[in-house]
């Protein structure tokens, strides 16, 4: 905890999605997906996180592909 991890693959999805490229981004826990997802909410770039609503934190349920798909 606290090497800058999440820093890092943020920043990895920003360079690349600002050279043109769509980014799939995986991870082992559904947590660590969602902190991904939270703070890349902070920049003006297209994010879309799937997965079950229901292990979804409150932080990212809006950038959801369910709730994209209600609105």
């Amino acid at each position: 905890p606290g090497t800058g991890k999440t820093t890092t693959v943020c920043e990895f999805v920003l360079q690349s999605v600002k050279m043109g490229l769509k980014i799939l981004v995986v991870c082992p826990s559904n947590l660590a997906v969602d902190n991904i997802a939270e703070k890349l909410q902070n920049y003006d770039i297209n994010i879309t996180r799937i997965g079950h609503p229901a292990r979804l934190t409150n932080k990212v349920i809006k950038i959801s592909m369910d709730m994209k798909i209600i609105r």
